[in-house]
């Protein structure tokens, strides 16, 4: 290849580089907008979901809530509660609010708010020693007027009260693994519900029973399902039984009933029968492979 061809493939080459430098850098022209007419789709590099100097506005601000879920609830109010701790990782499976306090229960976390949201403490810790607690379950339970709270922990099957400045005041064991959600009836009961685990077993017979601190039984109350044989191959069956608070007073619900009972220390009283069709199933239907 001669002198000259190797400047001529050289020129062309410069000539591209430059016309497409050029074409870089002038404005793109939208072809499907009209003359004169501005585009004004964005096309950002990149996008910040959060930008720290845009104001994103709150609760607070909204001046009408059409929302309200029945006559029980007369207003909604949204309390803002501090960042820290943060709640990642923490599931909430209970929320109880007395005097001027918030109270929000997880797994491994009691945290205590006063009522604008401001973080006071956390109530024990995670742990195995005097105090601590492994996995606690809902519901936290508050004594008001004491000024205390109760939780249990069901991974270690213990009750645990403390003060509302965090301090352990008792530490109480309840029944076996055999029993499953546990609560206090009063200052002095607790109850214990069946658990899903064990119902083919042969001395699960008993859907609720109430004991005193020493794990002594006071009163228990025979299942509508249990004991029943393990049946063969796939059935439909209910997990736990449904034990519940309302005001100052707790209700059972037990899977293949259709009668919700208000507890006492003495008896279950009927308090509402669910209507339908066939609600209340058999044994048989119940653990029916065909149902």
């Amino acid at each position: 290849m001669t002198k000259s061809n190797y400047l001529l493939i050289f020129f062309f080459l410069l000539m591209n580089l430059l016309i497409f430098v050029g074409c870089a850098g002038k404005k793109q022209v939208d072809l499907f907008a009209p003359d004169g007419v501005v585009d004004t789709l964005a096309r950002a590099d990149s996008i910040n979901i959060r930008p720290a100097d845009i104001h994103v506005p709150f609760y607070t601000e909204i001046a009408k809530y059409d929302n309200n879920l029945s006559s029980i609830a007369s207003g909604v109010r949204f309390v803002k509660l501090d960042d820290e701790p943060l709640f990642r990782d923490f599931f909430i499976y209970d929320v109880q609010q007395c005097d001027s306090f918030l109270f929000l229960l997880g797994g491994e976390h009691i945290f205590m708010y006063d009522a604008s949201g401001k973080f006071l403490r956390q109530i024990g810790r995670k742990g195995q020693g005097p105090g601590e607690y492994v996995n606690l379950n809902a519901p936290l339970q508050l004594d008001e007027k004491n000024r205390v709270l109760y939780v249990a922990d069901g991974y270690t099957s213990r009750f645990l009260s403390y003060d509302f400045d965090g301090n352990l005041l008792k530490d109480i064991r309840y029944a076996n693994s055999e029993w499953s959600q546990a609560y206090l009836l009063d200052s002095v009961t607790v109850m214990i519900n069946t658990n899903v685990g064990s119902r083919f077993q042969p001395s699960q017979t008993k859907k609720l029973i109430l004991q005193d601190y020493d794990r002594k039984t006071l009163k228990s109350f025979p299942s509508y399902l249990y004991p029943v044989e393990r049946p063969k191959g796939n059935f439909a069956y209910g997990v736990d039984n449904i034990l519940w608070r309302c005001g100052k007073d707790f209700y059972l619900l037990e899977y293949g009933n259709d009668t919700i009972f208000q507890i006492t220390r003495e008896q279950l009283i009927p308090a509402l029968i669910l209507t339908g069709d066939d609600l209340k199933l058999s044994k048989d239907e119940w653990f029916s492979r065909d149902k």
